[in-house]
């Protein structure tokens, strides 16, 4: 997510922040938490956990703006989840490309906080194939008549 890769549809969108992170991943999940029962040292140690010091640097304002952007994405993936749920035609590009792009936001677990930007466009993309995935599922005959 945070290189801006991988799904379909969309043009590569690296995060903003890739030119400001070095050091990537690591800038934000190699952290010392001095409250946590399970701590990891300043260098060296990994954590799923992410520390807000680094972001905190620029983004002052950053815990009332991250809620507000987890709530949307979180709104379109719910979205792209009712789509794909009604979709009997699984096999389909679309239902393919559009599960690709739900999939990988999902997997983010930040709900894009990784590049907010991409998923977003990801998932409305996703929900741009809505059309498609309503006409594979109508019988040939009356494709046509439409």
């Amino acid at each position: 997510m945070f290189a801006g890769r991988g799904g379909v549809g969309v043009k590569r969108m690296p995060s903003p922040h890739v030119k400001e992170m070095p050091k990537g991943c690591v800038e934000c999940h190699t952290a010392k938490f001095e409250d946590e029962k399970e701590q990891v040292v300043e260098e060296g140690g990994h954590t799923f956990k992410a520390s807000m010091n680094f972001c905190l640097k620029c983004h002052g304002d950053l815990y009332m703006r991250v809620p507000k952007l987890k709530l949307q994405v979180e709104k379109l993936l719910k979205q792209v989840e009712a789509m794909l749920k009604s979709t009997s035609d699984r096999e389909s590009k679309a239902y393919k490309d559009a599960k690709l792009n739900y999939d990988l936001v999902k997997a983010d677990h930040g709900y894009g906080f990784h590049n907010f930007g991409y998923a977003k466009a990801l998932l409305e993309y996703s929900l741009s194939l809505r059309e498609q995935l309503s006409d594979e599922q109508k019988p040939v005959s009356s494709r046509a008549a439409d």
